[in-house]
């Protein structure tokens, strides 16, 4: 699942995200991008999972932790930066 989800995400990465913001170095601009993607996951879906077993939707958020909260965004922070150092984009089109 988190595979996918990832690889969702880096395709969304390309087809938006990079063409928008134009931060360097270029790692940056991934790392930057890896905060999305855990802010939601850190408001929205472990809460969520926290109520579904039976917890608080307040039990969850950040997830309940300080230290995971904080190796949760190191984690999405070098998946950013590494999608942003392995990309590239495709060549434009010229049309006349």
């Amino acid at each position: 699942m988190h595979f996918m989800i990832g690889t969702i995400l880096a395709i969304n990465y390309g087809l938006i995200f990079y063409s928008i913001v134009n931060i360097n170095p270029a790692w940056l601009r991934g790392a930057i991008f890896g905060i999305l993607p855990w802010l939601m996951a850190q408001v929205i879906v472990v809460p969520m999972m926290s109520v579904v077993n039976g917890m608080s939707f307040s039990s969850g958020q950040f997830s309940g932790s300080v230290i995971m909260a904080t190796a949760s965004l190191i984690g999405h922070l070098i998946f950013g930066a590494v999608l942003d150092l392995i990309y590239i984009p495709a060549p434009k089109l010229v049309t006349v």
